[in-house]
């Protein structure tokens, strides 16, 4: 996504944009997944996810004993009409590079659009810390006491609407992070340009269905052991 049409958007960023108008049925399409990386070792592994004809999704999880252990990235930076949704933080370690912040972390039924808070980058940071024990440290997935940690990531896409305007489409990818192991169940995304997507939220029969509710706030993702 270009820079400029970023700063652009942070600026409307207070004006919320509704999830679903009065009487519209969202269209989402939903697509699950079983894909798992990251690991014990000297080095994290690298991997990524296609979204539709869309785009992709880069992932970096695992170990480093050459810096932060436990480490969990995300990136778009082969798909340049899309980003990632980040809360606002400092520059991790004070590198630059990292100046996006960390990877929003959204729940089962919370509401995926700009907002306040929230802001697009091409790239993100989940979890990363110098321990070795689980990621403690930095980020909005760091795990507690050995527990996965589960959520949504939220992403976008742009389109140029009417009159060549540009618009944005959203999305969620459904993640399960242990410290060593990233696991991603699926994705979902919204048609409907500047519409909102609820977290979980799938195509049903004359509904939208939400992942999980019945399951508890986690999500229906299988737990995988290391």
């Amino acid at each position: 996504m270009v820079p400029s049409r970023l700063s652009t958007y942070r600026l409307i960023a207070a004006a919320p944009l509704a999830a679903m108008a009065s009487g519209a049925t969202a269209d989402i399409v939903y697509t699950e997944l079983d894909y798992q990386i990251g690991g014990p070792g000297d080095a994290p592994m690298i991997g990524g996810i296609q979204i539709g004809t869309i785009g992709s999704l880069g992932f970096t999880a695992g170990s480093n004993s050459n810096g932060p252990e436990r480490l969990f990235f995300a990136n778009a930076k082969n798909s340049p009409n899309m980003g990632l949704m980040n809360t606002f933080a400092a520059p991790l370690g004070g590198d630059s590079s990292w100046s996006g912040g960390k990877l929003a972390r959204f729940q089962a039924g919370d509401l995926i659009q700009l907002d306040l808070g929230i802001q697009l980058a091409g790239k993100g940071i989940g979890s990363a810390g110098w321990s070795k024990s689980g990621g403690k440290g930095i980020g909005n997935f760091v795990v507690m006491n050995g527990e996965a940690e589960s959520g949504y990531l939220g992403f976008t896409f742009e389109n140029m609407g009417v009159n060549g305007v540009p618009s944005l489409n959203y999305g969620w990818v459904s993640v399960s992070w242990d410290g060593t192991y990233l696991s991603i169940d699926g994705y979902a995304y919204e048609t409907d340009a500047d519409t909102g997507i609820v977290a979980g939220a799938i195509p049903a029969p004359g509904a939208i269905g939400l992942l999980g509710l019945a399951a508890g706030a986690a999500g229906i993702r299988r737990k995988r052991q290391a």
